[in-house]
C-alpha cells in the first residue's frame, strides 16, 4: 500500500483501487483568512477560487477536498461512457471518500510522446494528473476541479 498526500486529498493506493480521503483544514483556513486581511492580493484570488459571499467561500475551503470527491463522483455518473476518465466506483460519508480503479501516473514528459488532445488539455488544465489503466488507455486521474469538469462536459463524446 502507498500513501499520496496532496492538497486537498489523501490518496490510498491499494491493489487495484485508489480511496481518495478529503482534507479538512480548518487551521489552515483560519491562517490563511488572516494572511487575506493583510494582502489584497491574496484576498482576491481567495475570492475568485472559492467565491466572492464570505462564508461560502470559507466553507468551500475549509472542505474543498470533499468537493472534489464530490465533483468526481458526480461527473462519472454522468458521463459512465467517457473512455478519457478514470472510474469512480463509490463515493462515501456525501463525500468524504470516493474510490476509484487504480491507474499509474503519467508526468509531463511522458505527455509529448501521446496524441495532441492530451497536450492541449494538459496546457490548458495544469490542475490534473494522468495516468494509464492496466490495459494501457490513457486517463484522467483527478478531474475534481470545476475547470477541469467544465472542460470535459464541453468536450464529451458524444454517448
Amino acid at each position: 500500500m502507498r500513501i499520496a498526500i496532496g492538497a486537498h486529498r489523501v490518496v490510498l493506493l491499494y491493489g487495484t483501487r485508489a480511496v481518495k480521503i478529503a482534507k479538512i483544514r480548518p487551521f489552515r483556513c483560519a491562517l490563511r483568512l488572516i494572511v487575506n486581511c493583510f494582502s489584497s492580493r491574496m484576498r482576491a484570488r481567495f475570492r475568485k477560487s472559492y467565491g466572492k459571499r464570505f462564508w461560502v467561500a470559507v466553507r468551500r475551503y475549509v472542505a474543498h477536498g470533499v468537493y472534489s470527491n464530490r465533483m468526481e463522483y458526480e461527473h462519472w455518473k454522468a458521463y459512465q461512457g467517457d473512455p478519457r476518465l478514470i472510474p469512480t466506483t463509490s463515493m462515501f460519508l456525501k463525500g468524504m471518500v470516493v474510490v476509484q480503479i487504480r491507474g499509474e501516473r503519467i508526468f509531463e514528459e511522458d505527455l509529448k510522446k501521446v496524441e495532441p488532445f492530451w497536450r492541449n488539455f494538459f496546457d490548458t488544465q495544469r490542475s490534473c494528473q494522468f495516468g494509464r489503466l492496466p490495459d494501457g488507455r490513457m486517463v484522467l486521474l483527478d478531474y475534481g476541479d470545476s475547470r477541469t469538469c467544465r472542460f470535459l462536459r464541453k468536450t464529451a463524446p458524444c454517448a
